[in-house]
């Protein structure tokens, strides 16, 4: 990885310094209000920052021309990249000093460095050579990444069985409580096999009504209070669902707990 100064040329150099070979000063604007020098000196360390960002421009400025603000020994892109290592040497500074400073310069809120990653090393690397504080932040980065992904796939997840608990027939199963309150409704043995068509549409309203459990209850209520609404047959239920559920609601508020026959039957027994 070799770093940059954005925009050296225009930023950095002047006409009389352009045209000599090496320089033995900087040209650096004076330029307080930008939101990059706000940003580097709002740090707490960002005394420490703005002293080494200027120690960086002046050890760029010693380079040959053309100067295009490289942080390399030769100047170039192609030349020995100078490290967090390099540079703490160079400015006999601690190197996490250094590491924080390039950590902000290249930020993309203050944008004062950039940095390239080249497919071809220019220094060797040994499997002991600490990470440098680029590669510690992508890795931060995608630490959190894979952390927001899996939080998502959980709640994703969680929701998942949330709504399976709170009905359990989503896919359109039979539900075998609802089969047996329907039979005994119509004074069906509870063995007793329903038909195909039945079977399909009681499948239909599982699946397409979450609720079906309380409309149910509110049929069953109109059934107890005016029989002559309801539905002679299971299949006429079954068909016209909306119909009976509409005609109930005028017969039974909605939300108002019912009990269906199997319960009634239980509670005479007992």
């Amino acid at each position: 990885m070799t770093y940059q100064v954005i925009d050296w040329d225009r930023n950095f150099e002047n006409d009389r310094s352009r045209q000599r070979k090496t320089c033995s000063f900087v040209c650096v604007p004076n330029k307080q209000h930008g939101m990059g020098f706000c940003r580097v000196v709002s740090e707490p360390d960002g005394a420490a920052i703005y002293g080494i960002w200027q120690m960086i421009l002046g050890a760029c400025s010693q380079q040959s021309q053309p100067r295009h603000g490289w942080l390399t020994s030769n100047g170039e892109q192609a030349g020995s990249a100078w490290g967090a290592a390099d540079l703490a040497m160079k400015f006999r500074r601690p190197q996490k000093e250094i590491d924080r400073a390039l950590e902000v310069l290249s930020a993309q809120e203050v944008a004062w460095l950039a940095c390239h990653k080249s497919p071809d090393a220019h220094r060797a690397v040994t499997a002991q050579s600490p990470p440098t504080h680029l590669e510690r932040r992508e890795e931060k980065e995608e630490k959190e990444e894979n952390r927001k992904k899996g939080a998502s796939v959980f709640d994703e997840m969680k929701k998942a069985v949330e709504e399976k608990q709170s009905n359990p027939n989503t896919n359109g199963e039979l539900d075998p409580v609802f089969v047996r309150d329907l039979k005994a409704a119509y004074r069906r043995t509870p063995d007793s096999r329903m038909s195909h068509m039945e079977e399909s549409t009681l499948a239909e309203i599982i699946r397409e009504r979450p609720r079906y459990r309380t409309e149910w209850d509110m049929i069953i209520t109109l059934k107890q209070k005016e029989p002559r609404y309801f539905p002679q047959s299971l299949s006429k239920l079954l068909i016209g669902w909306q119909d009976t559920l509409d005609r109930a609601s005028v017969w039974v508020p909605e939300g108002k707990p019912v009990k269906s026959l199997i319960e009634k039957a239980l509670d005479q027994i007992q």
